[in-house]
């Protein structure tokens, strides 16, 4: 009975470290996303200028 709890407080414990894994995930998807599409489009006006 008592590992039945504690299994069950493990698996209660598990859930907001899965969605805040998706949540980190999310965010930095977003972040990456606004860092790189500015450095992208910078050396693409540098390329188009180099041309």
């Amino acid at each position: 009975m008592k590992s039945d709890s504690l299994h069950s407080f493990l698996m209660w414990k598990s859930i907001p470290a899965i969605i805040i894994e998706k949540h980190q995930r999310v965010i930095f998807t977003r972040t990456s996303f606004f860092v790189m599409f500015p450095l992208v489009e910078s050396v693409n006006h540098e390329h188009k200028n180099g041309t």
